[in-house]
């Protein structure tokens, strides 16, 4: 199986995406460890090694990357603790930021969220997050 956290594209602020060509790859959401994104949460190349943010939506709990996990954008400080750049492109804040969604989603009962795509058959939030934060 791939690396979900490979490098495999790049994305710019404008929106325009230089992606690979079409394939099977499913990439892992950093927040819930869901494991069939279609696009990974970040995309990274030699310009931008801190990752620069997909804005794929997860249809388990509902996180977008680089909007749930960037202060500026959402509006509110998910991690105030960490010191410099509070978005999603700063490494440490992406990280306190994506703890805090996780245990949010955790104790709101990791219900899933996207009523238009459906959940997996015999699916287990909690095996989910075993396997993909052990």
């Amino acid at each position: 199986m791939a690396d979900p956290f490979a490098p495999v594209g790049l994305s710019s602020r404008s929106g325009a995406r230089l992606t690979p060509p079409m394939s099977n790859a499913r990439y892992v959401c950093l927040v819930c460890g869901y494991s069939d994104l279609p696009e990974p949460p970040y995309y990274f190349d030699s310009k931008r090694p801190e990752g620069e943010p997909s804005f794929e939506l997860c249809p388990c709990c509902d996180t977008q990357f680089g909007f749930d996990d960037d202060a500026g954008e959402c509006g509110e400080d998910l991690a105030p603790e960490v010191v410099g750049d509070h978005s999603s492109r700063n490494p440490a804040y992406r990280e306190a930021a994506h703890l805090v969604l996780r245990k949010r989603w955790v104790s709101t009962g990791m219900q899933w969220s996207d009523g238009c795509t459906r959940k997996p058959m015999e699916w287990d939030p909690s095996a989910q997050l075993r396997r993909a934060f052990p």
